[in-house]
């Protein structure tokens, strides 16, 4: 049984919430939604703390947050993604508090590159743990 199904009171469908902000790094979103998306019964949320569009870094790709951070109270996954503009989101009131409301009950509160360093601060806020993979047997 995979860790999702370890969880009987579940909802179906499982919300998958994505961090958008300006500066964000395109690929750590698109790249995650790929893989996120194919799960079956999953709801897919792109939320920032305002709804509409979203440049990302290096004016690269405008991406679309379709809800805002008080639509999206109980997402069962969110995904921090990286960026440019990282530290900026690092001492954002607004980011920060939502990312520990809804850390209280994810299944997953996960990150993609840099979005670690947002993802740590908040829950370290918290006086929580911080996992991570280790390292990889040959140095990788």
């Amino acid at each position: 049984m995979g860790p999702i199904g370890r969880y009987p009171g579940r909802k179906v469908p499982l919300q998958i919430a994505f961090l958008l902000y300006p500066g964000v790094t395109a690929l750590d979103v698109v790249g995650s939604w790929e893989v996120l998306s194919r799960m079956p019964d999953t709801e897919i949320r792109f939320v920032g703390k305002e709804a509409g569009p979203v440049m990302s870094e290096g004016d690269a790709l405008l991406l679309g947050a379709a809800y805002t951070l008080t639509e999206t109270l109980s997402p069962d996954i969110v995904v921090v993604p990286g960026g440019l503009t990282t530290p900026r989101q690092m001492v954002d009131d607004e980011v920060l508090a939502w990312l520990r409301k809804v850390h209280q009950t994810t299944i997953w509160t996960i990150s993609v590159c840099t979005g670690a360093l947002i993802l740590a601060w908040t829950i370290a806020c918290l006086s929580t743990s911080v996992d991570s993979f280790p390292k990889l047997p040959g140095g990788a």
